[in-house]
């Protein structure tokens, strides 16, 4: 497995530009840019704080089974991430009221009829 065209793939799946995958992992652009293009091989501390930085979990980028997520929520994903833990925190809290105060058989009805 190729890591750098994985990551890169990833990267452009979520619609992420390079400079805001540096800037959310810590990782200078000039390393990413050598390590998408496979000049250059991550470390592994520099390979997790991409990969989460992407939204993923070491399991999840080495799996071979791809997530299926929407690129909203690998957006979603990545900016909850990036969070401190007591507004994750409130992020979760905020999305289970959102969720519980939803008409859901309402909503997938208005969806179809959208489509």
């Amino acid at each position: 497995m190729e890591l750098g065209p994985k990551i890169k793939a990833l990267r452009e799946q979520s619609g992420m530009s390079m400079n805001a995958l540096a800037r959310l992992s810590g990782v200078a652009q000039s390393s990413l840019s050598g390590i998408e293009s496979g000049k250059q091989y991550p470390t592994f501390d520099n390979l997790e704080r991409i990969i989460k930085a992407l939204g993923l979990t070491l399991s999840d980028f080495f799996s071979e089974e791809k997530p299926d997520y929407s690129p909203e929520i690998q957006k979603l994903l990545v900016s909850v991430q990036t969070l401190p833990p007591a507004y994750i925190d409130k992020v979760t809290d905020f999305a289970l009221l959102m969720h519980s105060m939803l008409d859901l058989p309402q909503l997938e009805k208005d969806l179809k009829q959208s489509e």
